[in-house]
């Protein structure tokens, strides 16, 4: 008779600092290798932003909650330059014994770290960085269905697609432009706009959608909340996505379905460079009136991420 093994638990502390698009990253990181990971936050770092994050005094002053004597978790994740400097204190406090994963630029050399991981349009130098296309993130199927349960959007039978309308913060010109577009495709191709700010949206690019799309068939979630926003990427047939996030992109290319990006009249270059990767890469299109039907090709960093963090737990 055999008996089943238990598989061994992999614990992780994520440090965040607040910000959502940098937080679900390392989440999402930690949550794909099977880990729970426990979120500690990081206190306003003061005068410490002044200063390039190797000078940081101190860094570990900066977490309220966590154990400094352990014991200690296999791993430790953050994402971003407020991170670094305490990703790395941790993995010195610990003797090596938590494993450091930084996710994008920290300020600091990567020997401070285990595995370093960037995104191709930040240009990292670091010889030995897992390069990826976009942003990681916490989009499974099984997110995607629960919220598509908890957030039920009623089909019209007969009727246009639904397109999800992915908003970061654009300006408002951007905002009268992207409204226009929306209207215009509501109009010539009979579709329901699904349309989800971020908390960054401000006000006035809101009450410009409110406004410009009143008679445009939608359904709009001001809120900034993950519910009606993880509905959307669920229930859509298409994704318009701001070109201002690389999160909200990233996070729309991991559904597989078509995706295109909707350029704001200032992007900075490193945005450019990661549109133009994942149009390279057939994960989106660059929107140019009429919704265009294509088949994208995978998006599947988080798989690359997994695997290079699985195989640093194996070392011994």
């Amino acid at each position: 008779m055999s008996f089943p093994v238990d598989k061994p638990v992999i614990t992780a502390w994520v440090v965040g600092d607040g910000r959502p698009g940098h937080e679900n990253q390392s989440l999402g990181l930690a949550e794909a290798v099977g880990a729970e990971p426990r979120l500690l936050r990081l206190a306003d770092p003061g005068l410490r932003r002044f200063l390039p994050p190797l000078l940081w005094p101190w860094p570990l002053q900066l977490l309220t909650e966590a154990p400094l004597s352990g014991p200690w978790p296999d791993l430790v994740i953050g994402c971003g330059r407020r991170t670094g400097a305490v990703v790395a204190a941790l993995r010195r406090r610990s003797g090596g014994r938590c494993r450091a994963v930084q996710i994008l630029r920290s300020g600091l050399p990567a020997r401070a770290f285990d595995l370093t991981i960037q995104p191709a349009h930040d240009r990292p130098a670091d010889a030995g960085c897992l390069v990826i296309a976009a942003a990681l993130h916490r989009i499974t199927p099984a997110r995607l269905a629960d919220a598509a349960a908890a957030t039920p959007v009623a089909r019209r039978p007969g009727a246009g697609p639904d397109v999800a309308l992915l908003i970061g913060a654009p300006t408002p010109a951007d905002a009268e432009r992207i409204a226009d577009q929306g209207r215009q495709l509501a109009r010539e191709e009979d579709a329901r706009l699904l349309i989800a700010c971020s908390r960054r949206t401000g006000d006035a690019a809101r009450a410009i959608l409110r406004a410009r799309l009143g008679h445009a068939p939608h359904i709009l979630a001001l809120t900034g909340e993950a519910g009606p926003y993880l509905a959307f990427l669920a229930h859509a047939d298409h994704l318009l996505v701001t070109g201002d996030s690389v999160s909200m992109a990233a996070e729309a290319a991991a559904t597989g379905k078509p995706v295109s990006l909707l350029p704001l009249a200032a992007t900075r270059p490193k945005i450019s460079r990661f549109h133009a990767e994942l149009v390279r890469r057939g994960a989106a299109r660059l929107h140019a009136g009429p919704l265009e039907r294509f088949a994208p090709a995978p998006l599947d960093d988080m798989a690359r991420a997994e695997a290079a963090v699985r195989a640093l737990l194996a070392r011994d």
